[in-house]
């Protein structure tokens, strides 16, 4: 959970960070912004920070028996499953033309079909995998190499995405179900080689002329770049959208939204429905706009500025509060959950909470949820014999 909510803290702050310096297309940011921002940080920490305290002051409830040799049967199977799954991104959804430069990977998100498969293959099971043997292991203690072969595994389908993050997020994942026994120190070396591995990826792939350049790049993008889109909505709508409503159809996946609303998904009506590309095509130059249209390009949109966007600047700290409080929900559930329920909370925090910033059109996706529900499957194929909500005493 330490992991998890450390970066939680970080898509927080880092953001804010930005604003000190920020020089974009979103605007100018004004001293109100700040303060308002500072607001929404603060209840939202506070809150989360109390339900930590409360309910993470014990140890762990969970409790069962697992063999050294059922896990290596485990990761036998887990070895298994995402070998099959690197075969067909490779030769079915051919994603080594964005490795090769054939594509690029907005446009070969644009062109995907089946996305929707494709997203849960190299994203929600390698990490959702990685996390429940990491998890396995802190129990059992063996065959720690093999678990170190699985990571490299489950980050490289991550990796051939095209997307750094990617690999980096799935490996966070399963260092999150290793957390139990990981010490600050180990906190600290894998921080370190993270920012490492992500540096070689942007030096190799953004072409920059050193290693200080793409350390630059890594600070702003974590800051003034990843709140660029939340200035454009704070200037463009500081008392809410007129129809800020309409982003909650994001929920339900663009197709989903485009067969219910009629408008086609490259369409400049679909905007209202996708706050990131909205606020793309009002505020970067026409050629971008062009882009932000068909979808391969878009904002990462902080949950302040969505805050914003659905409730002003008079009533943001209603969505503050109502984001908080939920975080501090799943952070009683995983508690209390079992080790498969744990596993999928671990995914969730990551894919949803941390990285979505915990945006109300990330945490309560269609997606998502369809894509957890199919996770919890795979993993109870992986170990069939816990269940939800039970202590398992087991043995071979």
């Amino acid at each position: 959970m330490k992991i998890l909510i450390g970066l939680l803290y970080i898509y927080l702050i880092f953001p804010y960070i930005g604003l000190f310096f920020y020089h974009g297309f979103g605007g100018s940011v004004s001293s109100e912004m700040k303060v308002l921002y500072f607001i929404h940080i603060f209840i939202e920490i506070s809150i989360v920070t109390f339900f930590l305290v409360v309910f993470f002051n014990k140890k762990e409830n969970i409790s069962f028996y697992i063999s050294c040799k059922k896990y290596k049967r485990i990761l036998f199977k887990s070895f298994f499953i995402l070998i099959a799954v690197l075969f067909i991104n490779l030769f079915v959804f051919k994603n080594y033309h964005i490795l090769l430069g054939d594509i690029g990977r907005g446009e070969f998100r644009t062109t995907l079909h089946f996305g929707f498969i494709y997203n849960f293959f190299s994203y929600y099971l390698p990490g959702g995998i990685l996390a429940f043997n990491s998890y396995l292991f802190t129990k059992v203690k063996c065959a720690k190499y093999r678990l170190f072969l699985l990571y490299i595994l489950a980050m490289l389908l991550g990796f051939l995405t095209g997307f750094k993050s990617t690999a980096i997020f799935i490996a966070l994942m399963g260092l999150a179900g290793l957390s139990p026994i990981l010490k600050f120190k180990n906190l600290i070396v894998f921080s370190i080689l993270g920012v490492f591995l992500m540096a070689v990826s942007a030096y190799k792939f953004m072409h920059f002329n050193d290693f200080w350049d793409t350390f630059n790049y890594l600070f702003k993008r974590a800051t003034a770049i990843a709140v660029d889109g939340t200035v454009g909505v704070y200037n463009n709508f500081p008392n809410g959208g007129n129809e800020s409503y309409m982003i909650l159809l994001y929920n339900l996946g663009n197709k989903l939204a485009s067969l219910i609303t009629g408008y086609s998904k490259d369409s400049i009506e679909f905007l209202k429905i996708d706050l990131g590309r909205h606020i793309g095509y009002l505020t970067y130059p026409s050629e971008v706009a062009k882009e932000a249209i068909t979808g391969a390009f878009n904002l990462t949109i902080t949950n302040f500025g969505e805050a914003i966007y659905l409730f002003g600047k008079n009533f943001f700290w209603i969505y503050s509060l109502i984001v908080s409080f939920y975080i501090g929900f799943i952070i009683y559930l995983y508690k209390y959950a079992d080790l498969l329920l744990k596993t999928v909370l671990i995914v969730y925090f990551i894919t949803a909470l941390d990285v979505g910033g915990g945006r109300i059109t990330n945490i309560f996706a269609f997606t998502t949820i369809i894509y957890l529900l199919v996770l919890y499957f795979v993993l109870e194929f992986i170990y069939n014999k816990i269940k939800i909500w039970r202590k398992d005493y087991e043995s071979d």
